[in-house]
Parts: C-alpha cells; structure tokens; sequence
C-alpha cells in the first residue's frame, strides 16, 4: 500500500470530465504532492484548475494524457 494506506486508483474507470485533487493524483502517478507541485511549476505536468490558494483540481483526461505521453503504447 502506499503511505496514505489507500489503494491506487484506476484511472480507467473514471469519467473523464471528473475532476481530482492532489491526494487522488498521487494516488494515480506513484509520486508524492510535492513533487507534483514541482512537476506543474515547471511545466512536466498538466496545470492544474486553482479553486484556491490550497485546492488544486485536475481533469481525469488530463491525467491520462500525461500518461499516454509519459508511457507510449509499445510498437511491434
């Protein structure tokens, strides 16, 4: 399990107009907030909505779209 003691989630299953805070992005890309924050400030990672100073959201196919990109289908 990972730190916060909560499953991964499957990204696949979820709609992709949801939107997910950072505890959920770390639930799906195996790093930690920070790193995410990091990621976004310098433009490795989709921008995220800003609600607030604190809260963060991202589109469901956002993340996808990193991970299609990060981990291409293999070719035969």
């Amino acid at each position: 399990m990972m730190l916060n003691d909560k499953p991964p989630l499957d990204i696949s299953t979820l709609p992709g107009e949801m939107m997910l805070r950072t505890a959920d992005v770390v639930r799906i890309i195996p790093v930690s907030k920070s790193t995410i924050s990091r990621m976004v400030k310098e433009n490795r990672f989709p921008q995220p909505w800003r609600v607030s100073n604190r809260l963060m959201l991202w589109r469901v196919d956002d993340i996808r779209e990193f991970i299609r990109k990060q981990f291409p289908p293999a070719t035969r």
